[in-house]
């Protein structure tokens, strides 16, 4: 039986065949049920927003293009996770090591390691503790990571909204993801998972 949602009647596989029956708006309801669970594992693999929301619409896209080849008895979310990160490793693939930068080196190397065939449940486990994380994070620091990282506001601009100089404001956000790397790691390691 389709597995069913728990924020809806309708399973995915309902949509889907009323999607691939002809009416092709209904796609739209899959978007906005799996979207901020999407975004949160490509998050981890992703070194900016922007690059989150491109590979983010790619999938949709790439799932949207290939839904002929989704078995309806099984889980949506797993088989578009495996869509989003099957894309971005076939990016880096792409790349050529001479123009790699260290931070593009480091994503690389993430998305082989996808191959292994645990990192999906991995990814899960550390946005369970991210989340976990950010809820005992101050209030203002909550804010400064949604306004930096979600929003992408400029480090000039945050700098002159909090009253401190661009350095200032960059060890301010390198210490807040200093601690939350910190309780991520605390957390996994008290559930079994991995830090690495």
């Amino acid at each position: 039986m389709p597995h069913r949602q728990e924020d809806g009647p309708e399973s995915d596989a309902d949509i889907i065949a009323e999607v691939t029956g002809g009416n092709r708006e209904a796609y739209a309801r899959i978007v906005r049920r799996h979207h901020d669970r999407l975004r949160s594992i490509l998050s981890f693999y992703c070194r900016s927003a922007e690059a989150v929301e491109e590979h983010l619409q790619n999938a949709f896209v790439q799932a949207y293009v290939n839904l002929d080849k989704y078995d309806a008895g099984a889980a949506f979310l797993p088989w578009l996770k495996t869509i989003a990160l099957n894309c971005l490793r076939d990016e880096f693939r792409r790349r050529k090591a001479s123009v790699w930068r260290e931070k593009d080196y480091v994503q690389y190397r993430q998305a082989m390691r996808l191959a292994a065939g645990s990192e999906a449940e991995e990814a899960e486990a550390k946005r369970a503790a991210l989340k976990s994380c950010l809820k005992k994070l101050p209030d203002d620091h909550t804010e400064l990571l949604r306004a930096k990282y979600t929003e992408g506001r400029p480090a000039e601009r945050l700098a002159g909204e909090q009253g401190l100089t661009v350095s200032a404001l960059k060890v301010r956000l390198l210490r807040i993801r200093q601690a939350l790397k910190e309780c991520i790691s605390r957390q996994l390691r008290h559930s079994g998972g991995t830090t690495a």
